[in-house]
């Protein structure tokens, strides 16, 4: 993924979460096995994170590294407060056009304003830089973990 790019990964089976994890897994770890600095985490860990810093006054330091890697993968955007939604938003608007990104979800971009506490403007200014160098991937299929439940298989 060119520097500055990023990519949305969403799967439509609601069910099935594990497989966009391994796959970000595997893009990480080519990443690294070129030279490209990579950081991994779940996206509730990092809000976590940064609200922490921010309610000790080190935010500044703590974006930090979510910003020196070349390619950020940020795993499982699910539903997350104002706060939340703002600070992603700060890390996705600093990585723009200078850092590539990588975020999982299995919600489509017509349901962002919902996940970002019901800020549509929020989520269409994310949406916007995330797609302006990037594209969104959307895989179609069952949940692995739920195959063989179904006795015609």
């Amino acid at each position: 993924m060119p520097h500055g790019e990023a990519a949305a990964v969403r799967h439509s089976d609601r069910t099935d979460r594990n497989w966009k994890t391994h796959l970000m897994t595997a893009l990480g770890y080519t990443a690294c096995e070129r030279g490209i600095t990579v950081r991994f985490t779940r996206v509730i860990d990092m809000i976590n994170r940064l609200t922490t810093a921010q309610i000790n006054g080190t935010l500044e330091l703590a974006l930090k590294s979510y910003l020196k890697p070349s390619l950020l993968l940020l795993d499982e955007l699910y539903l997350i407060d104002r706060r939340g939604a703002d600070l992603l938003f700060q890390v996705v608007a600093a990585r723009y056009e200078s850092g590539s990104i990588v975020i999982t979800t299995n919600r489509p971009f017509r349901d962002w304003g919902r996940i970002f506490d019901i800020d549509n403007t929020l989520a269409t200014a994310m949406i916007d830089r995330l797609m302006h160098h990037g594209e969104a991937m959307v895989i179609q299929g069952n949940s692995f973990r739920t195959k063989g439940d179904n006795p015609d298989e």
